[in-house]
């Protein structure tokens, strides 16, 4: 599969577990969701593992603010 993509390097499951939920989420999947799926106990866990997916987002959203 990883030939068939042009992916030269090894995944880990924790890789594609992550890429998984960083896409749900920029995708606009609830993140109380994504924490189910992904069998956190705490929405935190979810919250402070992958709120690198909306810092860009915030960053254009400010640049769009300042704009105004």
């Amino acid at each position: 599969m990883l030939e068939k993509a042009d992916i030269d390097k090894p995944l880990t499951i924790h890789q594609l577990r992550h890429t998984f939920a960083s896409r749900a989420l920029k995708a606009g999947v609830s993140i109380s969701v994504v924490s189910q799926w992904l069998g956190h106990a705490d929405i935190s866990t979810t919250y402070d593992t992958y709120i690198h997916v909306f810092k860009k987002e915030k960053e254009e959203a400010l640049k769009l603010l300042e704009a105004m």
